[in-house]
């Protein structure tokens, strides 16, 4: 792990300190996840910067993490795929998954292995969050979604 990724898990573990995911389990756990599914994913080259915003994927929708906090911390890369990985009030979900596939493959990356580590056990989410996530994945792995400005 490098002085990057490493800083980026300690924000993501003291910033969801007594979160919990859906079946009870500790949030940092699904983090911890996603970040290990990336960096198997991801060619190394890319490793560091994708691991580094796997950590952070939900850090500023889910705590007191602001956005300006990553950039100053982890640079203006990391805080643009963070924030194209932040799902922002009042946004349509279908809406936010067309967004993060415009993004960049980092970005995608994370949510690919997010929406995986969700549907791992399905046993706590509704049938229609199911689905939902299932269509999204569909999304995110074929090509790049069409800009609805045209």
């Amino acid at each position: 792990m490098t002085e990057k990724t490493e800083e980026a898990l300690q924000l993501a573990s003291t910033s969801h300190e007594g979160q919990v995911d859906k079946s009870g389990a500790p949030y940092i756990e699904h983090v911890k996840r996603v970040a290990r599914a990336v960096e198997m994913k991801v060619a190394p080259q890319l490793r560091d910067h994708a691991v580094t915003v796997a950590y952070l994927h939900d850090v500023v929708e889910d705590t007191d993490v602001s956005l300006n906090h990553i950039r100053d911390v982890f640079g203006n890369d990391v805080a643009e795929d963070v924030a194209t990985l932040t799902h922002r009030d009042r946004e349509e979900y279908p809406d936010y998954i067309n967004r993060v596939a415009r993004g960049s493959a980092a970005a995608r990356t994370v949510k690919l292995a997010d929406l995986e580590d969700h549907l791992r056990d399905t046993s706590h989410i509704r049938a229609d969050q199911v689905e939902k996530y299932v269509q999204a994945l569909g999304v995110l792995t074929g090509s790049r979604a069409p800009d609805p400005a045209g």
